[in-house]
């Protein structure tokens, strides 16, 4: 069965280029540039991961994060925090890369999330 990724980020285009890989590798995607729609979206569809923007405007990925963390229907998915910013404090199976990022470098974090998960 495939994996499902919910994307989080304001820039459509880079939204638009990482979609694009990760169905390449066979992953279903979900993706939004709008921080207000990701709760909604991580509820509806359970995703196998979030990969998050933490700079965003009106709501930002910690934000996000906050949400997530407090119900119990998502706060164990793991999360892919990307930025230029200096890391969010979170808890449980977080992980950082900043921006820019490689998609190598992304592929081989998601499957170590997917290989420690499952």
């Amino acid at each position: 069965m495939k994996k499902t990724i919910l994307l989080v980020d304001d820039d459509a285009d880079f939204l638009t280029y990482l979609s694009n890989a990760l169905r390449r590798q066979e992953y279903k995607v979900i993706a939004t540039t709008a921080g207000s729609e990701a709760f909604a979206l991580a509820q509806k569809y359970r995703p196998n991961l979030i990969i998050l923007d933490i700079r965003m405007p009106e709501v930002d990925g910690v934000k996000v994060h906050q949400q997530l963390s407090s119900n119990p229907q998502t706060e164990k998915i793991p999360i892919i925090f990307l930025s230029g910013i200096l890391p969010v404090r979170a808890e449980g199976k977080k992980y950082f890369i900043p921006k820019p990022i490689g998609i190598k470098k992304l592929m081989k974090v998601i499957d170590t999330i997917f290989s420690v998960k499952n």
